[in-house]
């Protein structure tokens, strides 16, 4: 029989506090380390940011404003980091499109949901020769959305710095 090793010594007793541990606070107190909700025995996900879309109408010319502000800015970003293409000029309408659809029939209403969003969108959109892909744009266009509020922007594509500040 071969004599235990201090390394297997601290292993055991770990593992046993663990376990110790685990069948004190049962399952449910792995909870708070988890996002998932619990309803009715199944689980969903709660994809919430915590950044609302405040100051961000939702219906009419405000919305159709903030949707033309996203779409100009996108298609100014991605020329000036670039060069002139017409593919950009696609992008932006791709992305304003995207934006009136994500907060009217979608009904999203915080960032993280229209960033997903829009990078679904761009996903299934014809990207043409840009030098960015779909995912890029959609920070962009989140990091822009950030600046419309006022809000401070992580600065993911230097897209708020080309366009002055993105008009907020």
């Amino acid at each position: 029989v071969c004599a235990p090793t201090p390394l297997r010594m601290w292993a055991r007793r770990t593992f046993g506090a663990l376990l110790w541990a685990l069948a004190v606070a049962g399952v449910s107190g792995l909870a708070p380390l988890s996002p998932r909700l619990h309803r009715h025995g199944r689980r969903s996900v709660a994809l919430r940011s915590g950044v609302e879309l405040e100051g961000l109408s939702s219906e009419g010319d405000a919305l159709e404003a903030d949707a033309e502000f996203l779409a100009g800015a996108i298609q100014g970003y991605l020329d000036q980091e670039w060069c002139v293409q017409d593919c950009h000029v696609a992008i932006g309408q791709a992305v304003g499109a995207g934006y009136i659809e994500a907060r009217t029939s979608k009904q999203l209403d915080d960032l993280t949901s229209v960033m997903m969003y829009l990078g679904e969108v761009m996903e299934k959109t014809d990207m043409g020769d840009a030098f960015v892909g779909p995912w890029d744009v959609a920070n962009a266009c989140s990091d822009l959305l950030m600046a419309r509020m006022g809000r401070e922007t992580c600065d993911c594509a230097d897209a708020v710095s080309i366009v002055d500040g993105g008009d907020a």
